[in-house]
């Protein structure tokens, strides 16, 4: 098991995936427990998580995503945007597309 906080997001989902295996009254409790501690799953979380990933087209995704925040002039995010249970992959966690990020620390290296 990988230890760093850039593989948050990727045990966050395994979590996930564990609790689908659960019967549905104890997954209920874990799923609202997981939705109060969902850091792992902010979108920023994510983009770290993303430029570590092994795939290099998810890598590419997370650099796209990353010059897209450059140009924009988004407000910093502080609301966890709703968890997707049912996500096979840790970059579907939340959808991208109704959350907006800015551009955080480790994300000044990557340039457009």
């Amino acid at each position: 098991m990988k230890s760093n906080c850039q593989y948050g997001a990727q045990h966050f989902r395994k979590m996930i995936s564990l609790a689908r295996q659960l019967p549905e009254n104890v997954k209920q409790i874990i799923y609202k427990v997981l939705s109060n501690n969902e850091y792992f799953a902010h979108p920023e979380h994510l983009l770290l998580t993303t430029l570590h990933d092994s795939r290099k087209h998810i890598q590419e995704l997370a650099v796209r995503r990353i010059q897209k925040m450059k140009n924009s002039s988004g407000l910093l995010f502080s609301k966890i945007p709703k968890l997707n249970f049912k996500a096979a992959d840790y970059i579907d966690l939340i959808d991208w597309s109704n959350c907006v990020v800015t551009e955080n620390t480790y994300a000044y290296k990557y340039k457009a």
